[in-house]
């Protein structure tokens, strides 16, 4: 199926080393936090089929963002 182009990220330039980009991501899942970890959470961007499971504390709070 062809991406859409809703799907595509649109980058005018190349972001260069030390560049802060901001994402938009779907939460698919949330792991509360357990004695290996202080919680999980799955994203997945569009256009891109492979989910990514990152810490929660890498997330900003809403204050932060």
């Amino acid at each position: 199926m062809p991406k859409s182009q809703r799907d595509t990220i649109s980058i005018r330039r190349l972001p260069t080393k030390g560049s802060t980009i901001r994402l938009e991501a779907e939460v698919t899942r949330v792991a509360e936090p357990e004695a290996g970890h202080q919680g999980l959470v799955t994203l997945r961007i569009p256009g891109h089929s492979t989910p990514i499971m990152i810490p929660a504390s890498f997330l900003p709070d809403d204050d932060e963002a």
